[in-house]
């Protein structure tokens, strides 16, 4: 049956930028040790691969290091200031009458 079908090999991107994609594939593989014997076998396989671009080995290192970092909030922000409860605001208006 392989050798009806021959060498193939089937990519599909699994996200948009092409970034993760998965392969199919199958090859034949010809005995180059001892070509008098003319035996052949088959591969055939399954494959998930992930691609990156980058300039320098450390920026690959640096973009999964700058996403695990937990994002800081500058100080000034709404987050860092102390929130009102109802009851702080009942004794206020307690205190104001």
């Amino acid at each position: 049956m392989a050798s009806i079908l021959g060498d193939w090999s089937v990519e599909y991107r699994l996200s948009a930028d092409g970034k993760l994609r998965a392969k199919i594939y199958n090859k034949t593989n010809f005995n180059t040790l001892n070509p008098e014997l003319k035996s052949t076998s088959t591969t055939a396989g399954f494959s998930l691969l992930h691609t990156q671009s980058f300039d320098e080995i450390k920026n690959i290192f640096k973009n999964a290091r700058d996403k695990n970092r937990p994002v800081e909030s500058p100080p000034d922000s709404p987050a860092d200031l102390p929130k009102e409860t109802g009851i702080s605001q009942r004794k206020d208006q307690e205190n104001a009458n």
